[in-house]
């Protein structure tokens, strides 16, 4: 069901005259579902269909805090990074 609500937005390409704000678009209607896609399967749950691209990982008295500083490291980069490019 989420990979269907994260592939409608790609009608809009198809419908829709945008021009170069079509793109934009596409990526900001899908990205809630993609993220969603995306972090299940890299830290599925207990339940659910999708499979796991890591294994399930051990991580130690400071394994949690150390995954929530590097996924806000990375998301501060890919901000800056959209920031930048978007100027361009």
């Amino acid at each position: 069901m989420i990979e269907a609500l994260a592939a409608v937005p790609f009608l809009l390409l198809t419908v829709q005259n945008y021009g170069g704000e079509g793109l934009l678009r596409v990526v900001l209607y899908g990205l809630p579902f993609t993220s969603l896609l995306a972090a299940s399967a890299i830290l599925p749950g207990s339940a659910g269909t999708i499979r796991a691209f890591l294994p399930k990982l051990r991580i130690g008295r400071y394994g949690r805090l150390m995954l929530r500083a590097a996924v806000v490291v990375v998301l501060f980069g890919f901000c800056v990074a959209t920031t930048l490019t978007r100027w361009q």
